[in-house]
């Protein structure tokens, strides 16, 4: 069904601005479905600005779906928006922890919000191990990464993992690196 409202949705609506984010006057050289994809999200976002949902959505499409939106620094608009909408939300912490880490190499950014998905999510194993491996591999602060990834090795995996191991999994292989 979701697809299918999707589709929908991206043919009855599609703006002129062709994949701008707000405050940016970059385009993006990518597959243009996505590019129109992004383009419907933001004519919903203009309908509906207080829905966080919708921002995630047009994050998601940037970041895995449209060649060099990451150079931009166009996802943190997004992600922003998101947490200032549901400040709550643990999935939007963990999400913008991972493109501070990832993308500005911003450590003590990406700890900062590790520390609120688990403050709001702390039974997920995924943010233990997230922030585990942020404390021992770019902190250097082995005995935090260590005490982590025994706390993620001890909670049950939330998502099913048909073709990885788990978060769970992953710290107790971790772990062996605290011995």
């Amino acid at each position: 069904m979701r697809p299918l409202l999707f589709t929908i949705i991206v043919t009855l609506f599609t703006s002129t601005s062709f994949g701008q984010y707000p405050n940016s006057n970059r385009t993006f050289a990518g597959d243009e479905k996505y590019v129109k994809e992004l383009d419907s999200i933001s004519f919903l976002i203009k309908k509906s600005p207080t829905n966080s949902t919708l921002y995630f959505e047009r994050y998601k499409i940037g970041k895995f779906k449209i060649a060099d939106s990451r150079k931009y620094n166009l996802h943190q608009f997004d992600l922003d928006k998101c947490i200032s909408l549901d400040s709550t939300n643990a999935k939007y912490y963990f999400e913008r922890a991972s493109y501070y880490q990832d993308e500005k190499k911003d450590y003590k950014a990406a700890l900062k919000d590790l520390d609120s998905a688990i403050k709001f999510e702390s039974d997920n194993p995924k943010y233990f191990k997230s922030r585990g491996s942020l404390k021992y591999f770019d902190l250097e602060d082995k005995i935090g990464g260590c005490s982590d990834w025994t706390i993620g090795s001890k909670l049950k995996d939330k998502e099913p993992f048909a073709y990885m191991e788990g978060s769970q999994e992953t710290c107790e292989r971790f772990l062996e690196r605290c011995k």
